[in-house]
């Protein structure tokens, strides 16, 4: 799984895990002016969160509690079950930010899961919210705070069992070959990795 707060590097660690094999699906949401060089996010997946946001009485920017969302997420368990059944493969993964909110629920279901954990600067984030959506400085770090949060509390609740890599948006446009190569080896890839991918273009996001 590929986490995080929106704004914070998500789709361009998935752009680089596809790159080196991953298969993180089939219908993924394509670019637009936010992303110029696509979301790498798995449809299916976006879709069945955004059902459980709903569900639970909010939406990616008015989080409902944890409590909440755990039982959103349990009341929808077999269609969860179902969109794992049908996008696993050998290697595969799957991005969208809102899985921060369920990532903890989700390792009950996987076999040998694996976490990337992406962030960025939280200024930063609320400033790129800011450009998208004119979500104000204020309530995109206040939404940045939470994410975070989640992945704190999931992180403990899952006892930091699993295989975990954390990734900091900046560091692609410090050093990217390092960058590419710890994803690389993390996931065992033995792809040769393209060093020349869509990474500066999301450098102004």
């Amino acid at each position: 799984m590929i986490i995080g707060m929106h704004r914070s590097g998500t789709s361009l660690t998935s752009c680089i895990c596809q790159d080196l094999g991953v298969n993180i699906g089939k219908n993924l949401i394509g670019a637009n002016s936010s992303n110029p060089a696509g979301h790498f996010e798995n449809i299916e997946f976006m879709t069945f969160h955004e059902k459980l946001l709903k569900h639970a009485g909010g939406n990616w920017n008015n989080i409902p509690s944890q409590d909440d969302l755990h039982k959103s997420f349990d009341d929808n368990i077999c269609e969860a079950k179902s969109i794992i059944n049908k996008n696993k493969s050998e290697i595969w993964g799957w991005k969208d930010p809102r899985s921060t909110l369920f990532f903890d629920k989700y390792i009950q279901l996987l076999e040998n899961p694996m976490l990337l954990i992406c962030f960025r600067n939280s200024y930063n984030v609320a400033k790129s919210l800011y450009n998208r959506d004119k979500i104000s400085i204020k309530d995109g770090l206040k939404l940045a705070n939470i994410y975070d949060r989640f992945i704190i509390e999931g992180l403990n609740k899952i006892n930091y069992s699993i295989p975990i890599l954390y990734i900091p948006f900046e560091d692609y446009f410090i050093d990217k070959y390092k960058q590419i190569d710890m994803i690389r080896d993390f996931i065992g890839s033995q792809n040769i990795p393209n060093y020349n991918l869509v990474i500066d273009e999301y450098s102004t996001l």
